[in-house]
């Protein structure tokens, strides 16, 4: 082959590859036209249909999961409409066409996904080319596609261990919102997935709702808030947990405690919890203004994950006038309170609760600190040093004056990091700056002042 001709093929090789790369990357972008009233409709055949399944001969792992082994009430469950999909592809699809709900209500209330696959084959097949832009191929589909169940899948799919992806076998867990006309309606739902769990990606075993759902932002969503107002406004009271399954313990538990006591109960799950880089603690709080009743207790994972959102979310709400305490669990082998309410039951969740009033945020901190400054000798290494920054700053911004000196002194003391670098990176976090890193690199020498 001559080379000139060579190169030609070389070229259409590339330019096929990037034509592909660019394929992967279109979407179907959603004219969000359906009433808001028939996306709620959808969902709540979508609940109906999920509370069969959960009632089913095949949703019997899932009420075992549960029943068995959350060892959650009776009540509660049917309170909280826990539903179930049995395995397989196409059942809310074919569901929702059979009971007359618009396939387009369905996609745009995060029900089912448009095909952008298929749309594609069907573009190329009728077309006798790829699309070249989201635009077209939107507009291709809404064309000739958008109604036809061949061209929807449910959501969510389930990632596999070995890379394939699988459909149902999911819990439903409703998430609830006060509707535009003041109503308490189920929104879309959390999913929990009933597969072995050394069969799915660890990131796939829940899945929120998608992006595309015009009911509910999941990055500012609060589970139970909706649910647990009154609880909130008659106790003045509220624990803050980071799961469903966590609240749905506490709310087991505190439900043995007379109704004008028994505090409102709430999940973050995906709640963002910084606001924007410049904002006031106050703006900063974001969705937390939601939260600020008279005391707040937060019952999270005693992990690295669970530690940072009190020491970011416990001082927000502190602004607002919140007191803030932290429930702890001391149990070894125990991580949360809902494996805390399946081994150890009510009464064991109610008395960390009753230890938590004299955990209050600078005491939480403080222990944190401790534990933070045992588990991480000084080491002379910039990138180690850096490390030890990172996790030690957000730590001493919540603490007051003049606690807050005397645990710099002892930070200085056993890491040797400079007194001065942490002066700046306090300066520039109060500011609001948030910074990634604080450089420890003209601070290399143990205990030297900057």
């Amino acid at each position: 082959m001559p080379f000139s001709e060579s190169s030609r093929v070389e070229k259409k090789g590339k330019d096929d590859t990037l034509r592909l790369r660019m394929n992967e990357n279109l979407s179907i972008k959603s004219p969000n036209s359906q009433p808001l009233e028939t996306l709620y409709e959808a969902v709540a055949e979508a609940q109906r249909l999920f509370l069969r399944g959960l009632e089913s001969p095949a949703g019997e792992k899932a009420r075992r999961h549960l029943y068995q082994e959350r060892r959650l009430p009776q009540e509660l469950i049917a309170r909280e409409g826990f539903g179930y999909v049995p395995p397989g592809w196409g059942t809310v699809t074919i569901h929702l066409v059979k009971s007359g709900i618009p396939l387009e209500a369905a996609a745009e209330a995060g029900l089912v996904m448009r095909s952008v696959g298929r749309t594609r084959k069907a573009f190329t097949a009728r077309m006798g080319k790829e699309p070249t832009s989201s635009e077209e191929l939107t507009t291709f589909f809404f064309e000739h596609c958008a109604g036809n169940p061949e061209f929807y899948y449910d959501y969510p799919l389930c990632y596999m261990a070995d890379g394939s992806r699988q459909s149902g076998d999911w819990l439903t867990i409703p998430l609830r919102v006060r509707a535009p006309d003041g109503q308490l309606r189920i929104a879309g739902f959390q999913y929990r997935t009933m597969r072995p769990a050394d069969e799915v990606v660890k990131q796939g075993r829940y899945m929120s709702p998608p992006r595309a759902s015009r009911l509910i932002s999941w990055s500012e969503f609060i589970i139970g808030l909706a649910d647990q107002e009154e609880a909130m406004r008659r106790s003045g009271k509220v624990i803050i947990c980071e799961g469903k399954f966590d609240q749905a313990a506490v709310l087991a538990a505190v439900s043995r405690l007379p109704e004008d006591r028994r505090p409102g109960v709430v999940a973050l799950a995906g709640v963002a919890i910084r606001g924007a880089t410049g904002s006031s603690p106050e703006e900063r709080a974001g969705i937390f203004r939601q939260l600020a009743v008279g005391q707040a207790t937060f019952f999270l994972d005693d992990d690295e994950t669970g530690t940072n959102a009190v020491l970011t979310a416990g001082p927000l709400l502190e602004a607002l006038g919140t007191r803030v305490s932290v429930a702890r669990i001391e149990t070894d082998g125990i991580k949360d309170p809902g494996e805390l309410y399946a081994q150890a039951g009510a009464d064991a969740v109610l008395a960390v609760l009753e230890r938590a009033r004299n955990r209050g945020l600078v005491t939480h901190a403080l222990a944190v600190l401790d534990r933070a400054l045992d588990q991480n000798p000084m080491s002379g290494q910039v990138w180690r040093r850096q490390q030890e920054i990172d996790r030690l700053l957000p730590i001493l911004k919540v603490l007051p004056e003049p606690v807050r000196t005397r645990a710099l002194e002892r930070c200085v003391e056993q890491t040797g990091i400079g007194y001065g670098v942490f002066e700046i990176g306090l300066a520039l976090q109060d500011d609001g700056a948030l910074p990634r890193r604080v450089s420890a690199g003209k601070c290399s020498e143990r205990r030297r002042r900057c």
